[in-house]
């Protein structure tokens, strides 16, 4: 498309449609792009912004956490393929688990293996990966 096939097609929307549009642009690309340092990192990145995209598949809660009140947004993590949500139960969902810099990844591995048994997942230490990198304090 040229150009100014473009321009003429931008001309055909509202201006309040272009301004969000481009609104909305500018907000995930400052919520989604990441520092490259960190760009061997392939994770999943979930987005709620509840005053502007509200979903009824996500619950809201207000939560207490070390003594301060907060909100908590919980989706579960089920299929619901009447709502065209399918593949985010946890045994498809998850390719793996990176653990580290800490200073305890042996016990945290057992603890996550434990859990991830528990949500059905087979196999669930060949999906942990210690990283062994140092923690600095």
């Amino acid at each position: 498309m040229s150009a100014a096939k473009e321009i003429e097609f931008l001309k055909t929307l509202k201006r309040e449609q272009v301004v969000n549009s481009i609104f909305v642009l500018l907000m995930f690309s400052a919520i989604c792009i990441k520092h490259h340092g960190f760009e061997e990192e392939r994770e999943w990145r979930l987005i709620y912004l509840p005053g502007i995209f509200k979903s009824d598949l996500i619950a809201d809660a207000t939560i207490t956490i070390d003594g301060i009140p907060q909100p908590v947004y919980r989706l579960p993590l089920s299929d619901r393929p009447e709502k065209g949500l399918t593949g985010i139960e946890i045994p498809a969902l998850l390719s793996n688990v990176t653990i580290g810099p800490t200073q305890f990844p042996f016990p945290i591995c057992e603890a996550l293996a434990s859990i991830l048994a528990g949500a059905g997942v087979e196999r669930p230490f060949e999906r942990i990966h210690v990283t062994n990198i140092p923690l600095r304090t």
